[in-house]
């Protein structure tokens, strides 16, 4: 399992050097992700009733800067 500041680092090249939007990447590394293990983790990834779910608060809107999610600074809550 990628810790915090690798998922952090992965979000930041996805977009910077991917071309993924900001949007895009994010869901790639939550709610997308456990699609490709399907079986083994049907129900996690969203925040939704009855799913495994894990999440943050930030500072500010990773949607404008996704280099927010990178600083723990910048994480309110967990």
């Amino acid at each position: 399992m990628a810790s915090a500041k690798e998922t952090a680092q992965g979000l930041e090249l996805a977009v910077q050097v991917g071309g993924m939007t900001p949007l895009k990447a994010i869901e790639a590394s939550t709610a997308t992700a456990p699609e490709v293990l399907s079986p083994q983790a049907p129900e996690t990834g969203m925040l939704k009733a009855g799913y495994d779910t894990d999440f943050i608060a930030l500072t500010s809107n990773p949607l404008d800067n996704i280099s927010v999610v990178a600083d723990p600074d910048n994480v309110t809550h967990i």
